[in-house]
């Protein structure tokens, strides 16, 4: 086999190991384990193995194979496998790659259906009914409407808003959520809107307590001038309204302050 190279590579669906002989020119394979037919060929310099796959992955495997878990997997164990499996086939991680979207497609066919308790139940009952299949084209068929990776941008959400609760900075949930294979743009974006919803609410915050530090300032005015003028004598309840209305009025002044800090989140995180 003139200018061929020994490669060892895997399967681009289940990673089964191979190990043949390749050259620039395509030679199929087909993967005992998943049953995908692909092609594999190395580049012009021969030092990477390039993939064609030619059979859909929805024909021939079910949804939990698709996830790579058994049917008697947790919900837990079912969104873990779906983190796993959407980091690697996602679309920025796999540019240009009309199979690679289109199992991410697949992959949230899988995890909207599993996900649900009820829809999961009927997929047991029917599994691999036209039925099924159809019901669940048609979620796959929404969410691309809808945005079409919004499943796995929640994830990624629920995974910044895990590592924020450690007390870290935003940069640092940049940095966490791209060593899970989050595509750095998408980690900033999620980042960044984050850190606006979490200015919002302090400013909110700071609007209430800073409501409640007047009323206990007015309270306590109040309640001088009553004991000074009718009683001619003064109760020492009424410093519990003024320290209460200082108190809550820094803790208003911190938050308003948070509210309006200009973003720490850089483009160059790495």
């Amino acid at each position: 086999m003139p200018n061929a190279v020994s490669k060892s590579f895997n399967c681009p669906r289940c990673s089964q190991a191979f190990f043949a002989y390749l050259t620039t020119t395509p030679r199929g394979f087909k993967c005992a384990q998943c049953k995908l037919s692909f092609t594999a060929r190395t580049d012009s310099s021969q030092l990477k193995v390039l993939y064609d796959a030619r059979s859909s992955y929805s024909e021939s495997l079910s949804l939990y194979q698709l996830l790579d878990i058994s049917p008697n997997s947790s919900i837990e164990e079912i969104k873990a496998a779906y983190r796993r499996q959407a980091l690697k086939w996602h679309p920025d991680r796999n540019l240009g790659s009309a199979e690679a979207a289109k199992h991410f497609n697949e992959l949230n066919q899988a995890y909207t259906i599993l996900i649900d308790r009820e829809k999961r139940s009927e997929y047991d009952s029917l599994h691999g009914s036209m039925h099924c299949e159809e019901e669940s084209r048609s979620h796959v068929e929404a969410q691309e409407q809808s945005g079409g990776k919004e499943g796995y941008v929640n994830e990624m959400i629920k995974l910044a808003l895990e590592i924020k609760a450690s007390n870290v900075t935003w940069n640092d949930v940049v940095r966490r959520l791209v060593l899970q294979g989050c595509p750095q743009g998408l980690a900033l974006q999620i980042a960044i809107t984050l850190e606006e919803t979490y200015k919002e609410s302090a400013k909110l915050q700071a609007s209430e307590l800073g409501r409640k530090a007047a009323i206990a300032f007015v309270i306590g005015i109040m309640i001088s001038v009553f004991t000074a003028q009718v009683l001619k004598e003064r109760f020492l309840v009424v410093y519990g309204f003024y320290l209460y209305g200082c108190f809550t009025g820094c803790r208003a002044l911190y938050l308003q302050a948070v509210g309006s800090a200009p973003s720490r989140i850089r483009n160059n995180v790495g």
